[in-house]
């Protein structure tokens, strides 16, 4: 198992509201609201780190192609959202043991496609 942690931010910068996209799926993700935080996001990922991408107020996270069916089991990811700005939540791929306290956030949209 690899054990490595990764940590991620963004700064706010002039963002207006927030986007966090999954575009393979997500697995075993926290997802909540930081209240006091100036960044976007603030995220840590256990195991191999995905790819991130942030344009615009856009989170976009990816994980590697190259997974066997049975490595996402091992990772992890705690995913803060700055609770400054409206969010809009976007998993495709699927999800598995998502936890998600959303209460403090403006939620604009909240999908997921390809099961949960």
């Amino acid at each position: 198992m690899n054990d490595t942690r990764n940590e991620f931010a963004a700064p706010l910068d002039s963002a207006t509201a927030g986007r966090l996209e999954f575009g393979r799926g997500a697995y075993n993700i926290v997802i909540h609201a930081d209240t006091s935080t100036d960044d976007l996001y603030r995220a840590r990922f256990e195991g191999t780190a995905p790819d991130i991408r942030v344009e615009d107020g856009t989170i976009r996270v990816d994980y590697p192609r190259t997974w066997r069916s049975l490595d996402w089991r091992r990772h992890s990811a705690d995913v803060a959202l700055n609770a400054a700005v409206p969010w809009g939540v976007d998993v495709r791929g699927g999800a598995y043991r998502i936890e998600a306290d959303l209460s403090s956030l403006r939620l604009e949209a909240f999908r997921i496609d390809g099961g949960a």
